[in-house]
């Protein structure tokens, strides 16, 4: 959300629960799964599929979750000893949503950011070191990994063309 991206990409979430390493990541838009987690309620077990809002950022990512806890824009759910954050919409991850979500960053060994080009420096108090990743997605840092198509520039007339006035080089 910070640079523009749709939030959902799978990259990050994906490494971690294939790793099943203890750890919290967030904040995952993902409005069909938030709304799926309000419908089963704490404590139940629901379908997770992230990711999937373009086929150019990787293939969904799909695990059966536990679902921990349930606010109004935000859920929690547990994959093994991964917890994932998920919303009903791209949001900006800060140490306080975390909390609210009744997840403690200073407990925590491994918190994965999404969208954290602008957010990791909000938990700089909690983790003495922190390591930016570059996932595939809409956006990067990297502007010389973006593709570029050179596209001719058609004539648009200026607003001042329409009030009488000449534009340059015309007579």
């Amino acid at each position: 959300p910070d640079l523009g991206g749709h939030g959902d990409t799978p990259a990050l979430p994906g490494a971690l629960l294939e790793a099943a390493v203890p750890a919290a990541c967030g904040v995952l838009a993902a409005p069909g799964l938030h709304a799926a987690a309000i419908a089963a309620g704490e404590g139940a077990l629901v379908e997770i599929a992230l990711g999937g809002s373009s086929p150019l950022f990787g293939p969904s990512v799909h695990a059966q979750g536990r679902v921990l806890r349930v606010l109004e824009t935000v859920a929690v759910l547990a994959v093994g000893p991964v917890s994932l954050l998920v919303a009903d919409a791209p949001m900006r991850a800060t140490p306080g949503l975390f909390a609210a979500a009744g997840i403690d960053p200073s407990r925590l060994s491994l918190l994965a950011i999404k969208g954290g080009h602008q957010t990791g420096e909000a938990f700089a108090w909690f983790f003495p070191h922190i390591l930016a990743v570059l996932c595939p997605g809409p956006t990067t840092p990297q502007l010389g990994e973006l593709p570029f198509t050179y596209r001719t520039a058609r004539r648009v007339p200026r607003p001042a063309a329409h009030r009488g006035m000449r534009q340059a080089g015309e007579a």
